[in-house]
C-alpha cells in the first residue's frame, strides 16, 4: 500500500486516488494524558481533510 500511495498520490499522477488511503473520520477514546489533561475515557472523534496543490501534474504542496 505504501508504494501505491507514493506512486499514485504523492507523485501527482492520480491525486484523486488519495481517498482510498485516508479515513474521513477516526474514533477513539481518551485513555492517556492529552495536552496535560488527565484521561477521561471520553470518545474522541477526529475529522480530517487533505488539500493538495498540484502544478505541472505533480503534487507540490500538501
Amino acid at each position: 500500500m505504501g508504494a501505491d500511495l507514493l506512486d499514485n498520490v504523492r507523485s501527482g499522477r492520480k491525486p484523486e486516488a488519495a481517498a482510498i488511503y485516508m479515513a474521513p473520520q477516526m474514533q477513539a477514546h481518551h485513555i492517556q494524558s492529552l495536552n496535560g489533561e488527565a484521561p477521561t475515557g471520553a470518545e474522541l472523534i477526529e475529522l480530517t481533510s487533505v488539500v493538495y496543490r498540484v502544478a505541472g501534474e505533480t503534487i507540490v504542496e500538501y
